[in-house]
């Protein structure tokens, strides 16, 4: 069997689902849109397995977002037959590295503009908010070479329960 283009990412939804997290689904034309989050934050996830596959995560008080979609080319383009997987895997890396609470969020340069931090593979990622909705990313090969990495805070996809003492 041939996995439709979005296919994987409709299995890490399921798999946050199993985790708690309440997922709302709605549908535009061909596309279904899957949404979640409280109110620290928000993922919108958007697949149309024939034309277009997109991911946001956004913090709800600064307004830090973490785009990820093939806006850029059709999903069949034929130059660039693996763009569409590539896509589909930092889609599936950011729903599992958000489930599994690996994804971490630091202040440290403004609390406004907030570095986002994903484990992709063999690599980490640094994403860094730019001008407008515009970001850059960074690739290290070590935590270590991460510059203030102790400031990088695990981003919880399901509020943590106040300890009462």
């Amino acid at each position: 069997m041939v996995n439709k283009h979005g296919d994987r990412i409709l299995g890490a939804l399921k798999k946050i689902e199993a985790s708690g997290v309440q997922i709302r689904k709605a549908r535009r034309g061909n596309e279904d849109i899957y949404t979640f989050g409280d109110d620290r934050y928000e993922v919108v996830v958007e697949v149309d397995p024939e034309k277009y596959l997109g991911a946001t995560f956004g913090l709800q008080k600064s307004g830090g977002m973490y785009p990820i979609n093939t806006d850029m080319y059709p999903l069949d383009d034929p130059k660039h037959p693996t763009f569409s997987e590539e896509i589909e895997d930092d889609i599936v890396a950011l729903l599992d590295n958000l489930r599994e609470g690996k994804f971490k969020v630091s202040y440290r340069n403004n609390p406004n503009k907030p570095l986002f931090f994903i484990p992709v593979e063999h690599e980490y990622v640094v994403i860094k908010p730019g001008l407008w909705k515009f970001s850059s990313t960074q690739r290290f090969n070590r935590v270590e070479d991460i510059k203030d990495f102790e400031s990088f805070e695990p981003f919880p996809l399901l509020p943590v329960p106040n300890k009462q003492t």
